[in-house]
């Protein structure tokens, strides 16, 4: 019974931790969005061609070369504007499943300002 509890705590102490990391370091949890939704790498990898096609075209002169260039933009702006247009309901969910999890009010209802419903101590009605 003992390897059984102390295994438990064990795995609860690595969850805390890991949740703990993920929170507090954002690249983590880029990640682990990235691990869920697959989506989410593909339009960073996605960026990352962008600006690196970019800079290609800083340094080509030759015609052709400049416009097969052309042509690749032109490949992964549609591939991104598909990306975004199917992927942007899962990120947006994933995105909001995983901030409810790491929400840092510390209770439910700290941060809503709502009135007492009476002002007045509660009196019994006189007979």
């Amino acid at each position: 019974m003992g390897v059984i509890v102390k295994s438990a705590l064990i795995l609860l102490l690595i969850a805390i931790a890991g949740g703990f990391l993920i929170n507090q370091v954002p690249a983590w949890k880029e990640r682990v969005i990235e691990v869920i939704n697959p989506a989410a790498k593909e339009a960073r990898l996605l960026g990352e061609l962008k600006v690196g096609l970019d800079e290609l075209g800083n340094n080509v002169t030759d015609p052709k070369n400049k416009g097969l260039l052309e042509k690749s933009k032109n490949l992964v702006d549609q591939i991104s504007s598909a990306n975004n247009k199917n992927s942007g309901i899962v990120r947006q969910q994933v995105s909001k499943i995983i901030d409810a999890f790491l929400d840092k009010t510390p209770y439910p209802a700290d941060h809503l300002n709502v009135p007492a419903a009476s002002q007045s101590p509660l009196v019994c009605p006189p007979r």
